[in-house]
């Protein structure tokens, strides 16, 4: 093998956001102080499991939803989310809805789609047009 490249291969040039300085940061519940740190380059697999979460049954749902924090969440993070997830301390404990929204401003900032339609752009109603597709969510807890 050479130092050189050869040609017939492809080579690709973008650049990974943790290379960039680019960290991924949010606070659950709001105004908490509970600051959740998540990779900047999760797996591409574990972003297409979630494109099939809504054909799955709601325990398998679940089980792919915590997967993803699972996968994204810095250690640290991760440990301290599980427990806030679960906590009955009403100051720290994340309710299903908050880390819905979490997940989805998540996917969002993975995507690289913008959150809010540009200054440019026709204001519309997110998930209506005719490409559009759900966002995914949270199951409601069975019993």
């Amino acid at each position: 093998m050479t130092d050189e490249l050869d040609p017939s291969i492809k080579t690709f040039t973008s650049q990974r956001k943790s290379a960039q300085g680019h960290r991924v940061l949010f606070e659950l519940p709001p105004g908490s102080g509970e600051v959740y740190e998540a990779t900047p380059d999760p797996p591409g697999g574990v972003l297409l499991d979630l494109s099939i979460v809504q054909k799955l049954k709601p325990d398998e749902q679940a089980a792919k939803f915590g997967e993803f924090f699972d996968t994204v969440l810095l250690p640290e993070s991760r440990d301290r989310f599980e427990a806030n997830f679960r906590s009955k301390d009403p100051t720290k404990n994340i309710t299903l809805p908050e880390a819905n929204e979490a997940l989805e401003w998540l996917i969002t900032e993975y995507a690289g789609r913008p959150t809010t339609p540009a200054a440019d752009s026709p204001s519309s109603v997110a998930g209506t047009g005719p490409n559009s597709t759900p966002s995914p969510s949270l199951p409601a807890p069975t019993r």
